[in-house]
């Protein structure tokens, strides 16, 4: 509603499955239509028992695809964050050999 002055700047937007499916477009998909707009947060995992990480549950099909298909209809782009081991959601099981599934998918779309 009151963008910056600024044509050198681009807004970052953070979503993660917790985030209603529906209102993505209100929290960052039509900024992107008239801004550059990069999700810097974002990411899924299985439930891994600790209800501090309830907000994180989702998967390839039900969160990771469709959010990436409207950064690209919208033109907004993305960074693999938590490339590592420790941070939640990470991309690769203890010892960075294994991928997770999230890291699978974002190497995978990396890779297009």
């Amino acid at each position: 509603e009151s963008p910056l002055g600024d044509d050198n700047l681009a807004y970052a937007a953070h979503i993660y499955p917790g985030h209603t499916q529906s209102l993505w477009d209100h929290w960052f998909g039509e900024t992107a239509r008239r801004y550059p707009v990069l999700l810097t947060e974002w990411g899924f995992m299985e439930d891994d028992g600790e209800a501090a990480h309830d907000y994180l549950v989702g998967s390839a099909e039900n969160y990771g695809a469709p959010l990436l298909d409207l950064t690209g209809e919208r033109l907004a782009g993305w960074v693999a964050c938590w490339f590592d081991d420790a941070w939640f959601p990470p991309m690769f099981q203890k010892g960075m050999k294994t991928a997770t599934p999230l890291g699978e998918f974002v190497l995978a779309r990396l890779g297009q």
